[in-house]
């Protein structure tokens, strides 16, 4: 009875203390976790990141967590990121208008700014991928950057952009995004599949296309599709219902009100810093499929607190 008794003893010491546990905290990745009584009730768990390599805690504040009585963690996992927007990891794609609105010195005027948005990132296999390219009633697929022509060489890729020429005339924003789509994101031309596509579209004009459906397409695949609209110089004003179609969302909906004179090194910035979105995003899976017979449109892919407005066709 005694050993009876000991072995109940033992039995009810090992039932109480075996719910006293927080799921594991895991490790992070560039990172580090070190806790006190491993996910122990009073456990706390503190977050380090291999800063040698430039990684930093995000969100910074979040350096420990510590494991309640109620077996729940009082802080999430934080991540390591390298600094965004210089290390963003995306493949960019950037869409430019050539059409007959903008003029030869605007063009120069937009190609500088670009060229400040391109230095704003680093560009490599670990980080962004860049691609551009124009469009006004045709595609030039003569001078178009696809991602996979410089992974790694920043300078050849400012090399090749600086030699874009400009002219045409007519507007069709939507070819341009089909060509994104089929073209420009295919695997087979650099594409990342565990990388977040980002598209920035750069006009001045009204689309004489359709551009809702290769738009929706796109985000219907995960891309976050970014335009930037400039106020025409020829009085006409922007089509901001096309561009929030375009964009999907307003909050990806940038406009230069002041014109091309407004694209400056700040601005650049300003989008640079836009476009990096969270460095490390907590995502939702799986992402929101298309719905058959319908469309799905989400504000940041299966980010949380992203948005999904689902209709039918």
């Amino acid at each position: 009875m005694k050993w009876l008794f000991l072995f109940n003893m033992a039995y009810i010491l090992i039932c109480g203390t075996s719910g006293e546990y927080c799921l594991k905290m895991g490790n992070i990745t560039n990172g580090n976790v070190a806790c006190s009584e491993g996910n122990m009730v009073g456990s706390v768990c503190s977050f380090t990141c291999n800063e040698v390599d430039g990684y930093k805690l995000f969100p910074l504040t979040l350096t420990t967590s510590t494991c309640l009585n109620n077996r729940e963690w009082d802080e999430g996992r934080p991540c390591c990121a390298r600094g965004c927007p210089r290390y963003a990891v995306m493949d960019l794609v950037i869409v430019l208008d050539s059409s007959s609105s903008v003029g030869q010195q605007n063009w120069e005027i937009m190609k500088s700014f670009v060229r400040e948005i391109i230095n704003t990132f680093e560009v490599s296999s670990t980080a962004t991928r860049i691609a551009v390219f124009r469009y006004n009633k045709e595609i030039d697929t003569t001078s178009q950057i696809l991602l996979s022509d410089f992974p790694d060489d920043k300078q050849a890729l400012l090399k090749k952009y600086n030699a874009i020429p400009y002219d045409g005339s007519g507007t069709k924003t939507g070819q341009a995004l089909s060509h994104v789509l089929n073209v420009v994101l295919s695997p087979a031309n650099g594409n990342r599949p565990d990388v977040k596509d980002v598209i920035l579209t750069i006009t001045d004009g009204r689309s004489f296309d359709d551009v809702s459906q290769p738009s929706l397409q796109l985000r219907n695949q995960g891309a976050l599709t970014y335009v930037l609209g400039i106020l025409p110089s020829n009085g006409l004003g922007l089509d901001d219902e096309q561009l929030d179609v375009i964009a999907g969302s307003s909050e990806r909906l940038l406009v230069a009100n002041a014109g091309f004179s407004g694209l400056n090194q700040d601005f650049a910035a300003r989008i640079g810093q836009q476009i990096c979105g969270k460095p490390c995003a907590i995502t939702c899976q799986p992402h929101p499929s298309q719905p058959m017979n319908g469309y799905v449109s989400c504000t940041d892919r299966n980010v949380v607190g992203s948005k999904c407005n689902f209709r039918c066709k």
